[in-house]
């Protein structure tokens, strides 16, 4: 299995924060395919290059059900389980906090727990960026033909608000900003923040914290897997760690002890897909 990460162009530092590339061979690695996937309030657009199709399904006992070659995906406020079949080539595009909005106008409160054919976002175009991406052979070629793409809609982007500069900073404390300081930062009400939160992220902003400051603490594990968590739980804000285990509950579906367990043959997809939050 082999991940790639790439930079997006400074153009586009403000509505992309990472490129990610993954080619996995379950069949040959022994690596489990299926895998269940914690509440985000990540978006994303994912292209499948080759391989098997992804397939999703949202409760244990539903069948999976495999999703188009490329998609978008919307903030998950619910569990999800993905299953990659015997090997897949994909690219994701992880959008910044409010990203994609100002890329497309698209409300992401549309978005939540859905997973969108990426056409109907983005247009025809994508079926040209499919092929281009299928003839290339290269991560690097790869990355670079979805910026090219991205760069070209930037012309159309809505202008960065003091909302999304905002929201940028409750990224940048991991969730531990108050609702009533960032709203001060967005020039907005407490209760107009809220709502443009609705809009803007698909949640409110009390949410979107606590989601912000879960999935930076589940990436810093599977990235440094002997660290305790007690230290991370120190490290991202939470007052202590049951505090840090009540989120994981909510949010994951079990406790930090399981990841622990998990983590050796994971394909650490977290960290693949949650580098725009």
């Amino acid at each position: 299995m082999q991940q790639f990460f790439f930079k997006p162009h400074f153009a586009l530092k403000t509505i992309v924060s990472s490129i990610g590339i993954m080619n996995a061979d379950f069949a040959g690695s022994g690596l489990p395919s299926t895998y269940h996937y914690p509440w985000s309030a990540q978006i994303r657009l994912c292209f499948y290059i080759e391989g098997d199709l992804i397939s999703v399904k949202k409760k244990l006992n539903d069948p999976f059900s495999a999703l188009t070659s490329s998609f978008v995906v919307g903030p998950q406020l619910t569990e999800t389980y993905l299953d990659f079949g015997k090997g897949t080539l994909t690219a994701a595009v992880c959008f910044c906090a409010g990203g994609l909005q100002r890329l497309t106008g698209v409300s992401i409160g549309e978005l939540v727990n859905k997973e969108i054919e990426a056409s109907l976002i983005f247009g025809p175009e994508i079926a040209v960026i499919e092929r281009r991406l299928k003839d290339s052979r290269q991560p690097e070629i790869m990355a670079t033909i979805l910026v090219q793409f991205l760069l070209r809609r930037l012309s159309k982007a809505k202008e960065i608000r003091p909302f999304d500069h905002a929201i940028n900073e409750m990224v940048k404390h991991h969730g531990n900003l108050s609702i009533e300081k960032t709203a001060a930062l967005s020039c907005l009400s407490k209760r107009q923040f809220e709502r443009k939160s609705i809009e803007g992220l698909g949640m409110s902003p009390k949410l979107f914290a606590r989601l912000i400051r879960f999935s930076k603490a589940y990436m810093y594990k599977e990235g440094h897997p002997q660290t305790p968590w007690i230290k991370i739980a120190h490290e991202f804000g939470y007052h202590d760690q049951m505090h840090l285990i009540h989120d994981f509950q909510h949010f994951a579906g079990h406790t930090p002890s399981y990841i622990n367990n998990d983590l050796p043959a994971s394909l650490k997809l977290v960290n693949l897909f949650e580098r725009g939050t």
